[in-house]
C-alpha cells in the first residue's frame, strides 16, 4: 500500500534471550571443563614419562661407562674422603650454584647424557617449587651409596651393582615420581621409597591417582598407588 513502510528487522536480543545464550555456554563450559582438565593432565603425566625415559637412558649410558654400574643416589670420591669440583658438579652448580662439595648425587652423574636441566623437573604443577625437581632415585636397589659402608655391614663399602646381577631389570625401579614428608623446600630428597610410612620421602599420587616409574631396564610405566609397593626394590630380589 502506498504510504505504507515496511517494519525494520528486529537484529537486537531480548534479555531473556541473551540470559539463555549464557545459560547455554554456563551448561557447557562446565561439561567440557573436566574433559579439559583430564587432557590437561594426561599431557603432564606423558611429559613426565618422557622426562623419565631419557633420565633412565642416561642411567644406563652413564653404566655403559662406568663397569656395567649405575649411579649411586649419592656418591663419595673414596671411602677416606675428598671433594668434589665443579666440573663434577654440573646440575648442582647450575641448580643451586655449587662450586665444591664433599659428594655428589645422582643428578650430577647422569647430567653429561643429558645438558637439559627441565627433564630434572616433573611438568605436574605439584613439582612447580621443588626444590630437587620432584623424580627420586630408587636408593635400595642398584643405586646405594658410593664408597660409603654398606647396607649389610658396615666393615665393607659398597662398589656399586653391576647390572648383570639385577635378577628383575624389568621390576626393579630405577627412579620415580617423588615427594617427600618435607614442609621445608631445602629439605626435598632426591630419592625414593615405596612406602609413604618411610620418613623421609614416598612415591606420589600426582598422576591420576598413581605415580610415573622408570625401570633398571629403560623402560618407563605409570603405575596406581599402591600397587607400586608391592614391586622389588632390591636388586636380588
Amino acid at each position: 500500500m502506498i504510504g505504507r513502510t515496511k517494519r525494520a528487522k528486529r537484529t537486537d536480543f531480548t534479555l531473556i534471550e541473551l540470559l539463555v545464550v549464557i545459560a547455554i555456554i554456563a551448561i557447557l563450559a562446565a561439561m567440557l571443563l573436566p574433559a579439559l582438565q583430564q587432557a590437561r593432565a594426561k599431557a603432564r603425566s606423558i611429559s613426565c614419562t618422557n622426562n623419565l625415559k631419557q633420565i633412565t637412558l642416561a642411567g644406563l649410558m652413564y653404566a655403559d661407562d662406568s663397569n656395567e654400574i649405575l649411579p649411586s643416589y649419592q656418591m663419595w670420591p673414596s671411602r677416606y674422603g675428598g671433594s668434589y669440583g665443579e666440573s663434577d658438579l654440573p646440575y648442582m652448580h647450575l641448580a643451586l650454584g655449587w662450586s665444591s662439595s664433599s659428594s655428589r648425587y645422582w643428578m650430577d652423574a647422569v647430567y653429561p647424557y643429558l645438558s637439559n636441566m627441565q627433564v630434572y623437573r616433573c611438568p605436574t604443577r605439584d613439582a612447580e617449587n621443588l626444590y630437587w625437581g620432584g623424580y627420586g632415585w630408587q636408593v635400595f636397589g642398584a643405586g646405594y651409596l658410593m664408597n660409603y659402608a654398606s647396607r649389610y655391614t658396615t666393615s665393607q663399602i659398597y662398589r656399586g651393582i653391576p647390572l648383570a646381577m639385577v635378577k628383575h631389570p624389568t621390576q626393579v625401579p630405577m627412579l620415580c615420581d617423588s615427594w617427600p614428608n618435607a614442609s621445608n623446600p631445602s629439605s626435598w630428597a632426591s630419592h625414593w621409597m615405596p612406602s609413604s610410612s618411610y620418613h623421609h620421602t614416598y612415591a606420589p599420587s600426582v598422576h591420576s591417582n598413581g605415580a610415573n616409574i622408570g625401570f633398571i631396564d629403560g623402560h618407563v610405566d605409570w603405575y596406581r598407588k599402591p600397587t607400586y609397593a608391592s614391586l622389588p626394590i632390591y636388586y636380588d630380589q
